[in-house]
Formats: C-alpha cells, structure tokens, sequence
C-alpha cells in the first residue's frame, strides 16, 4: 500500500490522504528495502533548505511512538493519522540522518559510524536545530497540529530526544512477543534481498543493525551480557528477533517504572479491541475527540491472530520468558531441541 493508505484510510477526507501522501513522498526517505530511493538525494537538498525555518518554533513538541518493529507501530500510526489534528510520520530516519549522522543503524543513507543508543551526551545544537527546523517545514506544509514521529529505535535515545524537544510526548506500544518473533522473522524472510554483493533485510546492510543492536545494547545488557559471543553468532531470524525484542521491553519497562508523565504505555491487543482506550490515549496526547479517527478504528483495527508455538536457544529462553510475564502474557517460548 502507497504510504500505508489501507481503502478505509482512502475513505476520509481528502486532505487527511493529501497530508498522509505528502508526509511519505516528502519526510520519510526511502530505506534500504525499499523502492525510489533515487528520490533520497533530492530530498536531503530539500532538507538543507528548510534552515529558512530554524528559528521558527513548533505549534507543540512531537509525540514518538516506540517499541519495537513489526509490533503494530505502523497501524497505531496511521490510526491517528485519521484524526484531523495529526500528521504522522512512518520512520523518518532520512531527517534524522541529516541531522544527525550517527543516527543510520540500519545503513540506508551511509556506511559510516552509528550509534544504537543515544544519551544527553550525544546532543548537540546545531543536530538540534536541523531537526527542529525540518519538523517546523512539515508543520507548515502538512497544516497538522500535532506530528506523530514513529520511529520505535528512539526508545533506546529517548534522553537524547528530550534534549532537543523537552515537552515531547512518548508512546511506549507493546505486544505478545510471540507475535513480534513471528512477524519479524518472517518479514527479514520475505523482503531480504541480495544486492551488489551485499546482504539487505531487517538486519540492515550486511547485518549492520545487528552487530549495533549487539554492541550497544546487548553487551551491557544484565541478563544477557554473559552470553554476548554466542548471541553475535545468530543467523536464525527468530532467534534475533528474540534478542531485539527483550532488550527492548525491558528498556520500555525500566522507563514505565520511572513513572514519567510524558511516557505511556499501551497494550497494542488493548488498542485494536477496546474504544476506551483509545480515547484515554487521545487524552495524554491533548487531542480531542474526532469522528473520522473512531470511525477508522472501528473499520480497521482488528484484534490480532496468535502465532503458534515456537522455540528459542537456552541463553534467552528464561528472560523472554520472565519479560513475556512482566507484560502480561502468558504465551512461552519453549526450550529448543
């Protein structure tokens, strides 16, 4: 689907699809799986213009959804995009990149140095106010009044993220990590591609994320730092999206402990299935209530299938497991053969 445009999506009003198709030609970029990204040089030129706006300040701070991929972040987005106040941003990892070269994990835009984790530290002013000034070009041009930015690998940047919009709103979304497994494995499988000698698939180039993933994250990762040379050596897509999904989580629930009033956690099977809860979600973002996006929701969201039975190595077996409990599910992975 062209900018993840579903027939109940190119049922609303015209300027929600204008907004929507303007958000994915203009401010997304165009990844290392994907098609036309002969359009990514333009765009960076485009980019480089939009310092007109760099002293212009934002309606209001964005709101970022994060998680992990393949967990439901894309429909939680174009969900709210329905609504007349919000435009929604499908990764936008181009405008980061440009204004912030360590931020390319995945190797769509370089092959330079990157950084899967980003603290206060890492701010910088001048990243700051690119950024701010691309944003403020998208407020204009898209007329929204709040951008909702899914980009889930923020999560791990979330302080750094502060530094530049400090009154910017969080939307931790969760999932069965069954399901996320599942879907993560199966997506690497069918849109990994060899190109140019190089391997591009979830993984990144040449499995750029994962050796970040690995070497920012897991390494200093409690439970699972003592097993770190065995984790590097996985190939199973499974089993590595185990791994990104766990240290995921229990990133998400450190910070849901922290109790911080710009930080909600949601339920993603608790999204698709229950009005009440979307209209408390409107609620931390400000929004009012709105026709088209309840309308949308009941058309579009449905509550998801279960994945079956699946198995995982000893080293991450018991903490997916523990995490899988600490958010409420009580689907396991069970202990491979």
């Amino acid at each position: 689907m062209v900018a993840q445009m579903d027939s109940h999506f190119k049922a609303l009003p015209i300027h929600r699809r204008v907004r929507r198709l303007m958000s994915y030609l203009l401010f997304e970029g165009r990844p290392l799986t994907t098609k036309g990204q002969f359009i990514n040089p333009i765009l960076k030129v485009f980019y480089s213009t939009c310092s007109a706006f760099s002293k212009s300040k934002l309606k209001r701070d964005p709101a970022f959804i994060l998680g992990t991929g393949r967990s439901g972040t894309t429909i939680l987005g174009v969900s709210l995009a329905a609504h007349e106040s919000v435009g929604f941003l499908n990764e936008p990892k181009l405008p980061w990149y440009c204004s912030n070269s360590l931020d390319d994990v995945i190797g769509s835009y370089s092959d330079s140095d990157a950084l899967y984790s980003m603290s206060e530290s890492d701010f910088n002013q001048d990243s700051a106010q690119k950024i701010t000034a691309i944003y403020k070009a998208y407020e204009r041009i898209s007329n929204c009044g709040l951008i909702l930015d899914k980009y889930p690998e923020m999560i791990f940047r979330l302080a750094y993220v502060q530094q530049i919009f400090a009154d910017g709103k969080f939307i931790f979304l969760f999932r069965n990590g069954k399901d996320i497994v599942s879907s993560i494995s199966h997506w690497s499988e069918r849109k990994g591609e060899k190109k140019a000698g190089e391997t591009h698939d979830w993984w990144g180039r040449d499995d750029r994320k994962w050796t970040l993933l690995c070497n920012h994250v897991v390494a200093y990762d409690d439970d699972l730092k003592a097993s770190i040379q065995n984790i590097k050596a996985y190939t199973d897509h499974k089993h590595r999206a185990a791994v990104e999904w766990i240290v995921t989580m229990k990133k998400g629930l450190q910070l849901k402990q922290q109790e911080l009033s710009n930080f909600y956690p949601l339920r993603y099977e608790e999204y698709v299935t229950d009005e009440q809860v979307r209209s408390n979600l409107l609620d931390f973002l400000n929004l009012p209530t709105s026709d088209t996006y309840n309308d949308y929701c009941q058309k579009a969201l449905r509550e998801p299938v279960s994945h079956g039975e699946f198995f995982l190595p000893s080293e991450i077996l018991d903490t997916f497991n523990r995490v899988q409990k600490e958010l409420g599910y009580k689907d396991f992975a069970n202990h491979e053969k």
